[in-house]
């Protein structure tokens, strides 16, 4: 369609979130859950992983807050019987009531099944007119078309199999970031500790990550703090890859929050290694 008939219609985010679910129904059994945001399916690289001798699903999605983390892993995440989770903690996700993650898990509407009602609740709750123009439009492609959005390939992103996105390699400019400071939202911290509980009462461990952002970003995140300590009063491994890892932001990010693929080699090469010294991976 035409741009101006666009205007409250979500265009598809390049995270692949279809494509990423139905393959999730194909595996029943993974070494490592990946959750998160976007920070989870730029930076952890299921080939990387798979090089060190470890299988990985990657469920992250665009700007996924943890109240939709949780209706992905009710779903999905059992069926996959990960030996560890590896949850990928940006701070911002507990700031935002998840309006644009909505609208995605809304596009995917018809492949949840025991969660369908919860997702078709939060999407009354959350009186949007763009969610319910997706829905509809996706309906259409759905019922009327049998189109499925199979592509592996989205500009300047390619979908890799087990749910990592690689873009093609761009390099970040500096620029000057204002402080922010990223109040918690009850509700996101009340879906974390279920999220936490989920995996617990299953006897899966769970690793929190904070993935690397530019230096000047992270900096500008003015409670930092207040998420580090909260992190570390948990009774969970809690890596900062901001405080571990030293990278160059006009190098290995190709903008302030996200690594390129120079970037991600690094990290998930540091994850791994610092996985496997603290025991948390078998070597």
């Amino acid at each position: 369609m035409p741009n101006f008939l666009l205007q409250n219609v979500n265009k598809r985010e390049p995270d692949f979130l279809s494509t990423k679910l139905k393959e999730s129904r194909t595996r029943n059994s993974v070494d490592i859950l990946f959750l998160g945001s976007s920070h989870a399916y730029r930076s952890f690289d299921g080939r990387i992983f798979e090089k060190y001798g470890y299988s990985s699903m990657n469920l992250g999605s665009s700007a996924q807050t943890h109240k939709q983390t949780h209706l992905i892993i009710e779903e999905f995440a059992e069926g996959l019987n990960p030996d560890l989770v590896v949850y990928e903690v940006y701070p911002k996700m507990f700031s935002i009531n998840g309006a644009e993650s909505n609208i995605q898990l809304s596009e995917q509407f018809y492949l949840f099944h025991k969660e369908r009602g919860q997702l078709f609740e939060n999407m009354v709750e959350s009186k949007r007119i763009r969610i319910w123009n997706n829905f509809i439009y996706n309906s259409y492609e759905y019922f009327i078309l049998d189109e499925e959005n199979q592509a592996l390939k989205r500009g300047n992103d390619h979908y890799v199999q087990g749910g990592f996105i690689e873009k093609k390699l761009a390099f970040y400019k500096e620029k000057p970031f204002e402080t922010k400071k990223l109040k918690p939202l009850q509700t996101q911290l009340n879906y974390f500790q279920s999220n936490l509980s989920f995996f617990k009462n299953r006897n899966i461990p769970v690793v929190l990550v904070q993935a690397s952002y530019t230096k000047d970003y992270y900096n500008s995140i003015e409670n930092i703090d207040y998420y580090n300590d909260y992190f570390n009063s948990l009774d969970i491994p809690y890596y900062n890859f901001n405080e571990i890892l030293n990278l160059k932001d006009s190098r290995d990010f190709y903008e302030s929050h996200h690594l390129n693929q120079n970037g991600v080699e690094k990290f998930d090469r540091a994850l791994i290694e610092r996985f496997r010294t603290d025991g948390i991976l078998k070597p």
